[in-house]
């Protein structure tokens, strides 16, 4: 009976394997850190605002950005353009289709934030972009975990403003 034995490359692909395996438990089940948690929610954030000043820049008409805090706890970001609040009489009273390139372009009008990102207060905040770069808007606060988000415009040069406490 002859023994077989393993070769170089059979031993490398198992061990890439194994390694591949291990990462996707270890980010599945290891947690996330609160330095992980507050980039990613200060990437969230960044993001849905620069979409709410340039939907605003290429609808040309304000849009209003609304946050709200839904049953489960999380929070959620919706754009109020036209967009969003037309009804389609051909369809019944669904919601308009996207009709031109420029609807599929801008995306989605609603983002859930990350579910462990909670809003400090229960009713809704209110934010608003103009075409010609000016914002207006309420405070709006975040918890996640041991940081406090504090959101807000600031007055003189209309830039949304996020403090971390």
């Amino acid at each position: 009976m002859k023994c077989r034995k393993f070769s170089f490359l059979e031993l490398i692909i198992v061990i890439v394997l194994l390694t591949v395996v291990l990462l996707v438990v270890l980010n599945r089940f290891g947690g996330t850190s609160p330095q992980e948690m507050r980039l990613r929610v200060d990437n969230q954030l960044q993001d849905i605002f620069i979409k709410a000043r340039l939907r605003a820049q290429l609808l040309n008409e304000a849009v209003e950005l609304r946050f709200s805090s839904q049953e489960s706890g999380a929070v959620k970001a919706e754009f109020m353009d036209p967009e969003n609040t037309e009804v389609n009489e051909e369809n019944n009273g669904d919601e308009a289709e996207p009709n031109s390139a420029l609807d599929v372009w801008l995306g989605e009008s609603e983002y859930s934030l990350a579910d462990f990102c909670k809003m400090s207060e229960q009713e809704d905040v209110f934010f608003t972009f103009y075409p010609d770069g000016e914002a207006s808007g309420d405070v709006l606060q975040l918890q996640v975990q041991d940081f406090t988000y504090t959101i807000n415009v600031d007055r003189l040069n209309s830039q949304v403003m996020i403090d971390v406490e």
